[in-house]
C-alpha cells in the first residue's frame, strides 16, 4: 500500500514556497504513445517527444502571506521548479522549467488554479 497526498509545498527558483491547494498532477514521462492502425488491420505505436509536464492548484498566496506575482512567475524561462512530497518522503524537481497556463483565482476561496508547467529534465529524489 501506497500513501499519496498529504502536505505538498511547491518551490520557487527564488526560494519562496507556495502551497498546494487543491490537485497536482504530474507526467515523470517525456513521450507520448498513440495507437495506429496499418492497411493489414495489425496495430502499431508512434511516439512524440514531449516535455515532461505538470499541473497545480495553489492557495492564492506564499507561506508567508503574501500574494503571488503571477508576471515575476511566467517570465521565469529555463529554471527548476520543486514539489516537496512530505507524507511520500519524495521531492519531485522538474528542471529547465517554464510555468503555462491561464491562471485563474477564485474570488471565494483564493484557489488558483490553471496553472501548469512544462520542462526538458524531471528528477525524482527519495527522503
Amino acid at each position: 500500500m501506497s500513501d499519496f497526498g498529504g502536505l505538498i509545498k511547491f518551490r520557487l527558483p527564488t526560494g519562496q514556497n507556495l502551497s498546494v491547494r487543491g490537485s497536482l498532477t504530474y507526467n515523470p514521462h517525456n513521450l507520448s504513445a498513440e495507437a495506429v492502425a496499418n492497411h493489414d488491420g495489425s496495430i502499431d505505436r508512434t511516439f512524440s517527444p514531449q516535455g515532461y509536464r505538470f499541473g497545480v492548484a495553489l492557495k492564492g498566496k506564499d507561506t508567508e502571506g503574501n500574494p503571488i506575482d503571477w508576471a515575476a512567475i511566467f517570465k521565469l524561462d529555463k529554471v527548476d521548479f520543486t514539489f516537496l512530497h512530505d507524507t511520500e518522503k519524495v521531492d519531485r524537481t522538474y528542471t529547465r522549467a517554464s510555468v503555462i497556463g491561464d491562471p485563474q483565482v477564485d474570488g471565494l476561496t483564493g484557489e488558483a488554479s490553471g496553472v501548469s508547467g512544462v520542462s526538458e529534465g524531471y528528477l525524482e529524489t527519495r527522503r
